[in-house]
């Protein structure tokens, strides 16, 4: 089925630099591969209607609605690297005056997310 010429094309196009044993392999799997694909094209499919998708969906986007989750904050907390009595603890991220800090000086606070409470 593949030459020795087509072999040495689809290498060239792959950018492969192929040795002669990976060559006589490469094609011993290709010529695999395209028998399998000629027994699909001999299977009967007469009266079989064309499938665009395996799942007989409209593709309307599902409705956005509200689902209850039960304990999320019991599920979901543990699961966090950083948490505190309940709560997910995180990095400080506005910008303001610090506990203890004058008010009209401001600075960014960027504290290990273990140093603070939500």
């Amino acid at each position: 089925m593949i030459d020795t010429e087509l072999l040495e094309r689809l290498a060239g196009l792959s950018r492969l630099g192929l040795s002669e044993k990976e060559q006589a392999s490469l094609r011993k799997e290709l010529e695999s591969i395209l028998a399998h694909f000629q027994s699909i094209q001999e299977v009967d499919t007469e009266g079989v209607e064309p499938l665009t998708h395996v799942l007989m969906d409209s593709g309307e986007p599902a409705a956005d609605v509200v689902a209850p989750f039960d304990d999320a904050r019991a599920r979901l907390v543990p699961l966090s690297a950083n948490h505190r009595e309940g709560f997910f603890v995180v990095p400080r991220v506005v910008e303001g005056p610090q506990p203890g800090a004058s008010a009209d000086h401001t600075t960014v606070h960027d504290a290990d997310p273990g140093d603070e409470d939500i």
